[in-house]
Order: structure tokens, then sequence, then C-alpha cells
């Protein structure tokens, strides 16, 4: 599966009426690994380290199939990355599916050591990381649209 597809770079595109479907390489990644469960996003998980030249397009599918289970692993590569791609997937992973942990992860990652581009974008995200908690969400939720 590795092979064929977390290499791939086609997209699928077909019209079925009434829709237009439309597949990039993540979607398809999302839905052949996402079929596997935890099993498979940990194996996802466990490719991190060994596939820079991948490693945007694992943790794009470990967006959709990934949970608080890969944290670990995906903090051990946000305090690692210096690039501005790998940092931003990174905190979205965090965010979106790391819970309580992930967002401290998030919080204390140290900016020292990386690039530019890198160091911009966790100062646009950290304050926003900090607001993030159970009673703001209370009143967010609570207020009619």
């Amino acid at each position: 599966m590795d092979r064929l597809f977390l290499t791939n770079k086609t997209e699928i595109h077909f019209f079925r009426a009434p829709h237009m479907v439309q597949l990039n390489p993540s979607d398809i990644g999302s839905m052949v690994y996402g079929v596997t469960g935890e099993a498979g996003a940990q194996h996802l998980a466990s490719m991190l380290d060994k596939t820079a030249p991948i490693r945007p397009h694992i943790l794009q599918i470990l967006r959709a199939v990934g949970s608080e289970t890969e944290v670990p692993t995906v903090k051990a590569l946000m305090e690692s990355a210096k690039d501005y791609e790998t940092l931003a997937l990174c905190i979205t992973f965090m965010m979106e599916l790391g819970g309580p942990s992930g967002r401290a992860a998030v919080l204390a990652l140290d900016r020292s050591q990386l690039e530019p581009a890198a160091k911009k974008y966790l100062d646009e995200v950290r304050p926003k990381a900090e607001q993030v908690s159970f009673a703001a969400n209370v009143q967010t939720l609570g207020k009619p649209r």
C-alpha cells in the first residue's frame, strides 16, 4: 500500500451524475488507510521520521485518519522541525486531533531554532491556541447564530 499510495501523485476525476468527483492524492490515501483503522494511523505515524520526501503527504492523511494516539510521534517531529511546511502540518494535526496534549505541545514549542517563515507562523497561531479552552468552547457553542 505504501508504495502504491504514498508516492502516487495521481488525481482521480470523473463525472457521476449529478456530481463531478475530484479526489487528490491525500483524499485517496485517507480512504485507503482510513479503512484500516488505528493500525493504519499508527503505521503512517511510524513512517514520519523515515520518509522526508513524502512526510507532508503522510501528515495530511494522518489529519483524516489519525487520533490523539499519534500525538507523541507528531510531537517529536514538530519539535525537531525547522521548516514552515512541516511545522504547519504538525500544528494543524495537534490542534485538530491532539486534544489537550496536542494543544500543550503547541504552546510549549520552542521557536528559537525555527526558520523565519515557521517562526512567523508559530507567532500567528500561538495566541489562537492559547485561547482554546473548555470555557471558550462552551461560550462559542452557547451563542445563537
